[in-house]
């Protein structure tokens, strides 16, 4: 029934969610118990079994798609309650910790330097300098970056993001449609990458968007693959094994592309970022995340109570 209801507004990610959490729940044999007799018991029961053979936010993603979709049954009074509820969380914040595992300066350096193909690198380079999820980094187009280039200074808007159906969407969340400021060394980075993009002929983009609706919009993309088209996945590199090799080469633990999403955030709380201006730099809803996932960096370094004495005596 949630499918069906929600169908024109799930991106391709939720799609393909909602396929992997059906046979989920198959798996565990809960998909022939009536919805009414379903309990907190049972579905506490196959999170504990699946965590032993899947990895924890996989178990984690099955739960909140099951989550939402027996939150309708609440909506139309089938059940009076989520059994979700009464669920205790599967994973301390320490856990969750563990699973951000960004790059040092020296690691990015390293990588840097064993990845052989250009446009790649600068992607590379552009990610951490920036947070940006790579869907959005690769729907990124010359008509939403604003820069000063005498000044080194600059702001991009991120209206789309390029889903995995190749589809340029809008963002799913509203804190997602964001204007994220960029760094000297960002625009330096964007000032080199206009050789590469910025004269490349404009080209007709059809833009999906909620409720099946589309428009078209002329844009030239930044990031171009090979003869100069646009990318048609979000990945960061989709060669089989490519990623993983470069890191072997650069003799580097093993990590997804994601974690420069996480270096970012590291590196701008290392440097002191104001939390509230990393969450909408990052697009999200709230700074909460940011000291959940985050919060291991926030305090390194500081010298809180002589900051704080220091700015007071300035009001």
């Amino acid at each position: 029934m949630y499918e069906e209801e929600n169908y024109a507004d799930l991106i391709e990610s939720l799609k393909s969610k909602f396929k992997s959490c059906k046979t989920w729940v198959t798996k565990n044999k809960l998909v022939d118990l009536d919805v009414k007799e379903l309990t907190h018991k049972q579905l506490n029961n196959a999170r504990k079994s699946s965590a032993k053979n899947l990895a924890v936010p996989t178990v984690i993603e099955y739960c909140q798609t099951l989550r939402r979709i027996l939150e309708l049954a609440v909506e139309d009074a089938i059940i009076e309650y989520n059994p979700f509820v009464k669920v205790p969380k599967l994973v301390s914040d320490e856990k969750l910790d563990e699973d951000v595992l960004p790059f040092t300066k020296e690691e990015l350096s390293a990588l840097l330097n064993v990845v052989h193909v250009p446009q790649t690198k600068v992607m590379i380079e552009f990610l951490a300098l920036t947070g940006l999820r790579p869907g959005e980094m690769k729907a990124l187009a010359w008509e939403d970056v604003f820069l000063d280039e005498g000044n080194l200074t600059g702001h991009i808007d991120i209206k789309f993001n390029l889903d995995r159906k190749g589809k340029l969407k809008t963002p799913k969340t509203r804190s997602g449609k964001r204007t994220v400021e960029l760094l000297p060394a960002t625009v330096e980075l964007l000032i080199e990458q206009k050789k590469r993009s910025y004269s490349v002929q404009a080209i007709d983009e059809i833009i999906h968007l909620k409720h099946g609706k589309t428009k078209t919009v002329t844009r030239r993309r930044v990031f171009l693959s090979r003869e100069d088209k646009p990318f048609k996945r979000p990945e960061l590199t989709t060669a089989p094994k490519q990623w993983a090799n470069w890191l072997k080469k650069a003799k580097l633990t093993h990590r997804p592309p994601y974690q420069l999403r996480h270096t970012y955030a590291s590196r701008m709380l290392k440097a002191e970022a104001n939390h509230v201006w990393l969450a909408k730099q990052m697009g999200h809803a709230d700074w909460g995340m940011i000291l959940i996932i985050y919060g291991k960096w926030i305090d390194e370094g500081r010298d809180e109570i002589n900051k704080v004495a220091a700015n007071l005596a300035l009001l």
